[in-house]
């Protein structure tokens, strides 16, 4: 799947922005490509990177930059995160989206070091909360004849209506929201035992319904590295929940990039629910 691009821009690329950069980058890189820049390069605030290197994510390495470096290049977002009181926030033309979110700037935060670092943690969370309710969190909705079947974008589909998502080399399952509506209310859902290694096709679980048993292809090639026990006393969460506590296994993947490759995003997949939903709804 090609990754759209964004740009954040702040006024002096310091704090906002670069978190931002960090944050898509580190847990969303599969899907975005993320670049920052400001009216003027200055330095990258070091209470941004303290703040980042608590979860994990180094910007370090990070440089501010101007956004004059990325002129004639062309971003599928143009996310702005200065103030709105900020009037030198800048502009950038490249762009084929554009969002104004306004954040805090943590660098104008006074006191301690401790209270500055404060200010910095939570521009940082507000921002990844923004990010994953605005950038990631996308949900795409079908609806035929009575029903609607909800797709969310950050999540991967086999032709057989499994979703997948991607966490590192780990991949989580599960029956998507149209798999699960068009089969019935689940009886018994049993994944394949932890240990147990299954190559792209295989049979992942079994999962029996009022209307039919069914037996589950794996979305990618793996071992099954988790299973979800709660399924055992409470089947019913695969359709009270389906991308949630109604999953069904994780498996650990030894090349992410060829799983996805193999997989639908859910616009695709969508799709080919569409032309299957409105044939049934003929029948």
């Amino acid at each position: 799947m090609e990754r759209k691009t964004i740009l954040f821009i702040c006024v002096h690329n310091s704090a906002r922005s670069q978190i931002a950069e960090g944050l898509v980058n580190a847990l969303y890189g599969d899907r975005f490509l993320a670049s920052s820049g400001g009216t003027v390069a200055t330095r990258v605030h070091p209470g941004a990177i303290q703040a980042m290197a608590e979860i994990g994510i180094d910007i370090s390495g990070h440089h501010s930059k101007s956004i004059d470096v990325f002129e004639g290049q062309r971003f599928d977002h143009v996310v702005m995160v200065c103030d709105d009181k900020q009037s030198d926030c800048p502009f950038f033309p490249g762009g084929k989206d554009y969002i104004h979110h306004a954040f805090d700037d943590p660098a104008a935060c006074t006191g301690t070091d401790e209270e500055v670092l404060a200010c910095f943690r939570r521009c940082r969370d507000e921002v990844r909360a923004w990010i994953e309710e605005t950038l990631v969190q996308k949900v795409l909705e079908l609806a035929v004849d009575k029903f609607l079947f909800r797709f969310p974008a950050d999540l991967y589909y086999s032709e057989a209506g499994v979703w997948v998502r991607f966490e590192g080399l780990r991949a989580r399952i599960g029956l998507s929201d149209f798999t699960q509506q068009r089969n019935g209310d689940v009886a018994f859902a049993e994944p394949k035992e932890e240990g147990t290694s299954v190559r792209l096709g295989d049979e992942v679980a079994v999962v029996e319904t009022i209307k039919v048993n069914l037996s589950i292809p794996s979305p990618v090639e793996g071992k099954v590295a988790e299973v979800n026990g709660d399924l055992l006393t409470a089947p019913e969460l695969v359709n009270q929940d389906p991308y949630g506590k109604g999953w069904l296994a994780v498996l650990e993947v030894e090349d992410g990039e060829a799983a996805r490759g193999a997989l639908k995003t859910a616009a695709d997949y969508l799709a080919l629910a569409k032309v299957q939903a409105e044939a049934e709804v003929l029948r």
